[in-house]
């Protein structure tokens, strides 16, 4: 039972990967449903709405993603962060 309870941890780039992915089904499902509005007829308003939300959902999701990969860099998380930041310690900066 108290093997359920713990909190599984993922890597940097599993995160960074995972926001990369969402963003990219949710914007091409936006446009195919922004493309789908003015082929079928009755349905522009719905799929106006749905293709919106569903494109802007996929743009902050991106934006999550480039913000995890520049701060994760930033904190040393990722390879090329730490040698950065291992450099600074050499250097006494």
């Amino acid at each position: 039972m108290l093997e359920s309870l713990k909190v599984e941890r993922h890597s940097p780039h599993t995160r960074i990967i995972g926001a990369l992915q969402t963003s990219i089904v949710m914007i091409c499902l936006g446009a195919a449903f922004l493309f789908l509005r003015g082929r079928i007829s009755g349905t522009e308003e719905g799929f106006l709405v749905f293709g919106t939300l569903a494109t802007m959902l996929g743009a902050g999701f991106g934006l999550s993603a480039v913000a995890a990969y520049y701060l994760s860099k930033s904190f040393g998380l990722l390879n090329g962060g730490r040698v950065v930041a291992q450099k600074r310690v050499m250097d006494g900066a």
